[in-house]
């Protein structure tokens, strides 16, 4: 193995600098990417296909634990260390086949004697993909949201249209809905140049779209083979129609 591919997750940017800095003294040991959150983690284990997370498990929104069960879902031979404050975890982190545990302060000793045991352990596994490698497009065309019980990862040519109940937003699909507190504008954001925000409590895929149909002060929007429908409002309708007429 030429070098050992990390990727650090820790919401606290002092934390973040020190193994940064740690890692950079180890000889055959590459950081290549650093999450802040939970989401953004698995976005990241998706997209760089680490070797290595360092992971803390406090973190705002998906916690670090919540994180990396989905990261072991999708890459099984994924190694993660827990590097945290609170040593009452241990016990539920080696449940979900941690490698390792780091209570903090993290001391450089304790951080190599780890990344040696890491590089030895993944010399006798499957080859990953080298950095820069891009990851096959059925993975990079989906979404992540989550919900009070779970993480989901929908594709994004499933996603008829999404719209924004109450707190909640429910993204639409012929085979399932999905709710979660995600903000509109947050979802928007991790969608493709096919969405467009019809309304300022809807979100629709233009390929779906069947009819526009205006009704009353409103303007419905029909999908393929789906009887819910969004709504459009006027000061969007030219865009939309002039979109899905140019394909």
């Amino acid at each position: 193995m030429s070098t050992l591919q990390v990727v650090i997750a820790e919401d606290n940017s002092g934390a973040r600098d020190i193994l940064t800095r740690f890692l950079e003294t180890f000889e055959q040991v590459e950081m290549i990417g650093a999450a802040s959150d939970g989401e953004q983690l698995v976005r990241l284990v998706l997209q760089k296909r680490p070797h290595l997370v360092l992971a803390d498990i406090s973190m705002p929104g998906i916690s670090g634990l919540e994180a990396v069960r989905e990261c072991l879902r999708l890459l099984p031979e994924l190694l993660v260390v827990f590097v945290t404050a609170y040593d009452q975890y241990a016990v539920e982190a080696f449940e979900i086949q941690a490698f390792d545990y780091i209570v903090k302060p993290v001391q450089i000793v304790r951080l190599a004697q780890v990344i040696e045991r890491a590089k030895r352990a993944v010399q006798t596994l499957p080859a990953v993909p080298p950095l820069g490698q891009t990851v096959p497009a059925e993975q990079e065309a989906k979404v992540m949201i989550q919900s009070s019980r779970a993480i989901h990862f929908i594709p994004l040519d499933d996603i008829l249209f999404i719209e924004k109940v109450g707190r909640k937003t429910v993204v639409h699909t012929r085979a399932a809905t999905f709710e979660t507190y995600e903000s509109l504008a947050s979802v928007m954001k991790k969608l493709g140049p096919g969405f467009v925000q019809s309304h300022r409590a809807y979100i629709i895929h233009l390929r779906h779209v069947l009819t526009i149909k205006p009704c009353g002060e409103s303007v419905l929007v029909h999908f393929y083979d789906y009887e819910p429908t969004a709504y459009t409002s006027r000061d969007k309708l030219n865009e939309i129609m002039d979109r899905l007429v140019s394909g």
